[in-house]
Formats: structure tokens, sequence, C-alpha cells
């Protein structure tokens, strides 16, 4: 279904490790790839879903991470 909750779920909690730990980029991106790649290739999602959930993981969790470690 639209947009891939595995995909919004997974960036959402990447995105504020990233922020806070920057030498986890590399290992959090491969990690998110390869969940989007696993989603794509056993048919249950489009593309353009992974693509969706990954944009609205990153649009909600990111900000609110940069709001929260500034207070850190």
């Amino acid at each position: 279904s639209f947009p891939s909750g595995h995909a919004m779920t997974l960036t959402g909690v990447l995105a504020p490790i990233v922020i806070a730990w920057p030498a986890t980029t590399l290992s959090a991106g491969l990690l998110l790839l390869s969940m989007a790649w696993s989603r794509i290739a056993t048919a249950h999602h489009y593309p353009s879903d992974v693509a969706a959930g990954v944009a609205l993981g990153a649009s909600l969790s990111y900000p609110l991470a940069r709001g929260i470690l500034a207070y850190w």
C-alpha cells in the first residue's frame, strides 16, 4: 500500500541516529537501501511507494530530531 510503512518507519528511526552520530551514515544508508530493495524485489511495493515512505519518514523525523537534539 502507499506509502511504504517499512520505509517510513526505518527512515524515522535512522534519521535521529544519523544526526546524533554522523559516523553511522554509511551503515544506516546501506540498511535503508537493503530494506527498500527487499520491499520492491518481493513485490510488496512499487518503487514510488518506497520513495514516498522514505520522503515522509525523513520529512517528519528529521526536523523533530534536529529540534530535540539541539536541546540535548
